[in-house]
């Protein structure tokens, strides 16, 4: 077509108004922000990222799951995956189901071409739908559009207003060749954001674990340093208690050496008698022997009957003494 020119969509514009994806897809890229629902399928296409344009790919494996590119053009290619993971799936053009197509293949082609059609009116906005339609998985790289109406209408903001669907032109799944992109390819990222928040909030899906590798070693991970943790509070607070028991057994010891001092005791010692005689002296409670007539106190005469009758030792004599008095 004279003054034609090319452009892409590519999967990672996902979250414009040229290509919206459904609930169920997974969104994949060397650089930027992904959107999955399965971080198994996740972990086995990173490493082919480099196989994709763009260094992205989007695929979904339930069954129903979409992805709707809106463009302006007359011709369009749609490429993605195939392989033996790959099944069948639907494709619609302008609300107008053109078929049911499968891309199940003995080896795997990164650059596999889904769907291709011609003589579109260029101008008005058309809408290509792919679903899957089995268990199996569904995969898009990228669109490649032949389009004049494209580079010589207004700017995207405006071009991409979304009206109700043309009707639709000749469609067909004659593979075709990937083209090499020209410099107006960078015109579909001008593509202006349309989606409100509940249609971004459409593209997630509940996530689902799956126990790993990974999940089974952050999991016994953590509960070694739980273990480990709990196993030093519980030795600090032993420490704590130990030492605690000693300090009181300790003092319980002091206090019992402490009440065994005489000083301490003393209260508790049985009181001599002549400690009884010497404060009743001070106290002028008794007074002092008075001599006898034949010159001997009554202290002298008590003593000598003590010493007579056999009594022996100061304590009793003394005791004996206070009684006579």
């Amino acid at each position: 077509m004279p003054g034609a020119n090319n452009y892409t969509i590519d999967d990672a514009q996902w979250a414009t108004s040229a290509l919206q994806l459904s609930s169920g897809w997974n969104m994949l890229r060397l650089n930027g922000s992904n959107q999955y629902i399965n971080p198994d399928q996740v972990a086995e296409m990173k490493p082919l990222l480099s196989n994709f344009w763009n260094d992205s790919v989007s695929w979904t494996t339930q069954p129903g799951a979409n992805t709707t590119l809106s463009f302006v053009g007359s011709e369009i290619w749609a490429y993605g995956i195939a392989g033996p993971d790959q099944g069948a799936y639907s494709v619609t053009l302008n609300n107008v189901t053109v078929g049911n197509f499968s891309a199940e293949a003995d080896t795997v082609d990164y650059h596999h071409l889904l769907f291709a059609t011609h003589g579109l009116d260029d101008g008005p906005m058309h809408y290509l739908t792919l679903t899957n339609e089995g268990q199996t998985s569904l995969a898009f790289d990228m669109a490649y559009i032949t389009s004049q109406a494209f580079f010589g209408q207004p700017p995207a903001s405006s071009l991409l207003t979304l009206s109700a669907p043309s009707t639709p032109g000749l469609a067909s799944a004659t593979p075709g060749q990937l083209s090499s992109p020209s410099n107006a390819s960078a015109a579909a990222a001008l593509l202006p954001t349309q989606y409100t928040a509940a249609q971004l909030a459409s593209l997630t899906e509940q996530y689902h674990f799956h126990w790993n590798g990974a999940a089974y070693f952050i999991i016994v991970f953590a509960s070694l340093i739980t273990a480990v943790v709990m196993v030093l509070v519980v030795r600090v607070i032993r420490q704590d208690w130990l030492g605690l028991t000693k300090h009181n057994a300790q003092s319980r010891r002091r206090s019992v050496n402490d009440g065994e001092s005489y000083l301490v005791s003393e209260g508790n010692r049985r009181e001599r008698p002549t400690t009884r005689v010497l404060e009743a002296l001070k106290g002028k409670q008794i007074s002092h022997p008075m001599p006898s007539d034949d010159g001997h106190s009554i202290g002298d005469s008590q003593r000598t009957t003590s010493r007579g009758t056999g009594i022996s030792g100061g304590e009793d004599a003394e005791d004996q003494v206070v009684q006579d008095w």
